[in-house]
């Protein structure tokens, strides 16, 4: 808890940190951040699934497969994402490094399925601002 602090006071005073300090303050912070998230994604993921198998009309399931690979594969990348995070005993580098590899498959799964959007819809301009926007935001 003290390196917590004392990294935290040096940040705010302007001093620089040491690198192992940034990883375990960045760590901690992702690591509540990512939780949350990931849990609700399950959830949506779970509410989308449903809505897609069981609230759209029979005709229509053919256009809605695509969505449901990519709610899918949102929910197994979420779901093993908290176990591996809840189970896996990983040193700080290394849940650092799964952290940022975790944060790039979900910005990468984002454009994906807006892209899908796009292309399926013709609406180019705005969706795709946006989520460029968004893409890069993460760097």
């Amino acid at each position: 808890m003290g390196t917590r602090v004392d990294a935290l006071i040096k940040w705010i005073l302007g001093a620089k940190i040491s690198y192992e300090d940034f990883v375990e303050k960045s760590v901690w912070s992702n690591q509540i951040a990512l939780r949350i998230g990931t849990a609700f994604g399950v959830l949506f993921e779970l509410c989308n699934i449903c809505r897609v198998l069981f609230f759209c009309n029979i005709g229509t399931m053919a256009n809605h497969r695509s969505y449901l690979r990519f709610y899918l594969v949102y929910l197994v990348c979420c779901v093993a994402f908290l176990i591996i995070d809840f189970c896996c005993n990983m040193s700080v580098m290394a849940r650092y490094r799964f952290y940022m590899i975790s944060v790039g498959m979900i910005l990468f799964w984002h454009l994906l399925f807006n892209m899908h959007d796009v292309y399926l819809s013709g609406a180019m301009a705005y969706f795709t601002i946006v989520t460029a926007i968004f893409f890069f935001s993460g760097f």
